[in-house]
């Protein structure tokens, strides 16, 4: 993995907050208290609500141009460890959680229904009122955490409209790539993200179709571990340009608040979540010419930026600002849709400049990534010594990814850190066994 530094003058500045004004007022309200109660980054809290809105939206809000988008978004949240990352995605999530709750146990009752009836002769289920066998059923669930690419298909047959894998730490997601063995699984998520289908075609499973994708992946990553998401090409074919960065400034923890959110509040986030789901009909939408030519005028100034970046893995980035943009003003009607009752058939000018502004705000958090990954001073205060030994210990990148990329190195003097750091009690000056804990 190689990539020359940018030469433009958009090095590192301060992030802007993410832009919560263009949300509807409820919305902001909720952003900002949760932000005070928890006392967490509000990013963390405007990430959370920007996923979990997606995840509610599903497939059933679509906008047409050249072509069709859904509200597929990849977001990893960035900080330091225990920091608050995973407060946000666990209760913005909540209303999935239950629901996932109550349908898979009938999902087992029903399988369990299924495999004591299909070993009954045409004749046995007849007398049991059945005139056809049985067909398999299938959960209907929201959220996966941990399953092979043939049981990801099969969960999304049985949910069409929308799931979302969800990771503490997204290093495990990447972890698991080819843990089920050579299937393809990174090649097919990008396939995903861009709404492409897949077919899984296995001996023992037979066959597992996803026509029409819709799979969001959100958790959180340590800023110190953002390099190891570039290895195995990802930061070359436009794995990582994929994924937006919930990543602000500041991310110290801060001193303990015993307030508890209020029950209406959260009664009333549920019911969000809930009217987004309980859309039946997909609703089609188009821009509008106000709206296309706001759209128009900064996929230009974007293309220009494109044009003048030096930088590969940057243009990769940039160039998928444009997609995520349509993707994030779909998030917007959706939440003007459950606040407001807004259903005009075209996005708005407001949700358009809203999507721009927070587009620009991810443009600002995958520069931070860049440096972080790419900088001289990718490693902070962390020594690169420890970090090669932690991750050759503790990940699944090879010997010779850890000594390219942490040490720019070769591959033996990978093997003679190694061999000291058996030698002694293993100190770190930013990694320890804390690094695997949740948040």
């Amino acid at each position: 993995m190689t990539d020359e530094i940018s030469n433009k003058q958009d090095d590192i500045q301060q992030t802007p907050l993410l832009p919560i004004d263009g949300f509807p007022e409820a919305i902001q309200n909720f952003i900002l208290r949760m932000a005070e109660i928890y006392r967490t980054p509000r990013d963390y809290w405007a990430g959370a609500v920007i996923m979990a809105t997606a995840l509610g939206i599903g497939d059933k809000i679509e906008l047409s141009t050249k072509y069709t988008n859904n509200p597929i978004l990849w977001g990893m949240f960035v900080g330091d460890v225990s920091n608050g990352k995973t407060e946000p995605m666990d209760l913005c999530l909540r209303f999935f959680k239950k629901s996932d709750a109550l349908t898979i146990p009938k999902y087992w009752a029903e399988l369990a229904e299924y495999e004591s009836l299909i070993k009954l002769n045409r004749k046995e289920l007849q007398e049991q009122g059945i005139d056809e066998r049985p067909a398999k059923p299938q959960c209907f669930q929201y959220i996966l955490i941990d399953s092979s690419p043939e049981a990801l298909a099969e969960a999304h047959m049985g949910n069409e409209r929308g799931i979302i894998i969800y990771r503490d730490e997204l290093r495990g997601w990447i972890d698991d790539f080819g843990r089920y063995g050579k299937s393809g699984e990174q090649s097919n998520m990008l396939s995903m993200w861009s709404q492409k289908g897949v077919t899984y075609n296995r001996v023992s499973s037979g066959i597992r179709n996803i026509k029409k994708p819709c799979i969001l992946v959100t958790g959180g990553i340590h800023r110190e571990l953002l390099n190891t998401l570039a290895t195995d090409n990802r930061a070359e074919n436009g794995f990582l340009a994929r994924m937006v960065a919930f990543f602000p400034d500041n991310t110290e923890k801060q001193p303990y608040n015993n307030a508890i959110p209020d029950e209406d509040l959260l009664r009333s986030w549920d019911d969000y979540l809930k009217y987004l789901t309980e859309i039946k009909e997909p609703i089609h939408l188009t821009l509008p010419e106000a709206s296309a030519k706001l759209y128009e005028t900064w996929f230009n100034e974007n293309v220009e930026r494109i044009n003048a970046e030096s930088a590969p893995y940057l243009k990769g980035v940039f160039g998928k600002l444009d997609i995520i943009l349509l993707r994030v003003a779909l998030v917007i009607r959706g939440m003007n849709y459950s606040c407001e009752g807004i259903s005009s058939p075209g996005i708005l000018t407001r949700e358009m400049d809203a999507a721009i502004q927070i587009t620009e705000y991810f443009r600002a958090t995958a520069l931070k990534v860049y440096h972080q990954i790419f900088g001289p001073n990718t490693f902070g205060t962390l020594e690169k010594n420890d970090i090669a030994v932690w991750l050759a210990k503790n990940t699944k990148m090879t010997k010779q990814e850890i000594a390219n990329v942490v040490l720019k190195s070769s591959r033996s003097q990978l093997d003679r850190l190694i061999g000291k750091e058996e030698k002694k009690p293993t100190v770190f000056k930013g990694i320890s066994a804390k690094a695997n804990r949740t948040d």
